[in-house]
């Protein structure tokens, strides 16, 4: 099948899609980019407002009927988008992989190899047995199971067999090159492509030099101050206590913008716990919201007002607002982030800035994921800062050089163009590109 053939057919993407995560929001951003492509694309939504309910199972029968009207599906994978448990999570994948007549590519957003997890992916049937049995019975030491990866590599090795049947097998999608090395060690083909969260709408309309006036405008921001961009849901390993603690080290014409919200996760913790205990008082609800919801936030709050920095820090939230985010992003003189580590294989933000930033301008802590996502994909394109250094971190701000340049260079390779054309290869199974990987290739054996 080329390309002219898709003009026909039907594309349906599993993932949330109206709630304020990031699954949701590289879910519209692939949407916009596939119009084009096929004849129909839609998202085959899970509301996790209703996908952590009583309404699961409902929820459950709804996608796996709507999973059968589409020519090809893509499934947004994250485990904890099919239930916070992670047994029902699995089942729910389970069954829609069994759906027949229809091409799957399933995009992993998270993927631990490491240790004795990936022992599961190349098991024997009597091995895989015999582990299930001794999990059954816990005559393993369970404490050292991740539930999710546990599940995640069992997925792994049903697709690697094809014990869902399809006719082509199931395409895997990761977002780092190590992820796929990983994968083809094991016998688990993949292709590999960087998160890219903005679409190509997006770069025409931000990456211009009147969006910072426009932006600080709109905001009331002075235009003679130098502004650091801080963004993403707040939680420790973001690192945003290291911003702030390297503020009190900056001039004070340096500001902070932190774009930054709560995790809707969080809500729903919140909301579950106000509704499953009706006989708590209302002061006791306010401190329910407070231990579960806020600790962090108001750790943050705390320390602004401890360094004397309150008047230098800025607050917009704009990652409510899609638009007013991405703008953002593309108007600060600094992009930082100063992640601990980052959990996933990729960061919606840090894509975000890398093709939307204009000034060239972006620091990352030096963690895993973000050296390989420069060494791979966007080579001498960032600053970057030892994690935890709070005092290199200043110093790097006050002393940045832009690499424009090597950004827009980099950008003409990995970009939404490459990223859709990555999707459309392992929907339709196409191997003969550079970023499918396979133990073949991996290993110079040909």
């Amino acid at each position: 099948m080329n390309l002219l053939d898709l003009k026909n057919k039907t594309l349906g993407i599993i993932s949330s899609y109206k709630d304020n995560c990031g699954n949701a929001s590289y879910t519209r951003q692939l949407i916009e980019d596939f119009k084009t492509k096929f004849k129909k694309v839609e998202c085959i939504e899970l509301d996790q407002r209703l996908v952590h309910s009583d309404f699961h199972n409902l929820v459950k029968a709804n996608v796996l009927k709507k999973i059968q009207l589409y020519d090809f599906i893509n499934v947004q994978f994250e485990p904890g988008l099919f239930h916070r448990k992670a047994r029902k999570a699995f089942k729910f994948m389970e069954q829609i992989l069994k759906i027949k007549n229809t091409n799957i590519a399933i995009t992993f957003h998270s993927l631990s190899l490491s240790g004795e997890y990936s022992k599961i992916v190349n098991f024997s049937w009597l091995e895989y047995l015999l582990f299930k049995v001794k999990f059954r019975l816990k005559l393993l030491n369970r404490k050292d199971y991740n539930p999710y990866v546990l599940q995640q590599c069992f997925l792994l090795r049903k697709i690697k067999l094809n014990k869902f049947n399809h006719s082509n097998g199931i395409s895997i999608i990761v977002h780092n090159k190590k992820s796929a090395e990983q994968l083809a060690f094991l016998g688990v083909d993949s292709y590999f492509h960087p998160i890219v969260s903005a679409n190509n709408s997006d770069i025409e309309k931000f990456n211009n030099d009147k969006i910072r006036n426009i932006i600080l405008d709109k905001h009331n921001l002075s235009k003679d101050k130098t502004y650091i961009g801080c963004y993403g849901f707040y939680g420790p390993y973001k690192g945003v206590d290291l911003i702030l603690k390297a503020m009190k080290h900056l001039p004070e014409n340096f500001h902070l913008v932190m774009s930054s919200n709560c995790h809707p996760v969080s809500n729903l913790k919140i909301r579950n716990i106000t509704t499953e205990k009706k006989n708590i008082t209302t002061e006791n609800v306010e401190h329910i919201q407070y231990v579960e919801q806020n600790t962090y936030m108001i750790y943050l709050m705390d320390l602004i007002i401890k360094l004397n920095i309150s008047n230098r820090v800025h607050f917009t939230n704009h990652i409510i607002d899609e638009d007013g985010f991405k703008e953002l992003i593309a108007a600060m003189d600094v992009s930082v982030f100063p992640y601990y580590e980052v959990g996933q294989q990729g960061s919606g933000p840090i894509s975000y800035a890398t093709h939307l930033n204009y000034s060239g301008k972006i620091i990352l802590s030096r963690t895993n994921l973000f050296e390989m996502y420069e060494q791979d994909f966007f080579p001498d394109c960032f600053t970057f800062f030892d994690q935890g250094n709070y005092l290199e971190l200043s110093q790097k701000i006050k002393n940045i050089k832009s690499k424009k340049m090597n950004l827009l260079k980099a950008r003409t390779k990995f970009n939404p163009n490459s990223n859709t054309k990555t999707y459309i290869d392992a929907l339709l199974q196409n191997k003969d590109v550079s970023n499918f990987l396979n133990q073949s290739k991996v290993c110079n054996v040909e």
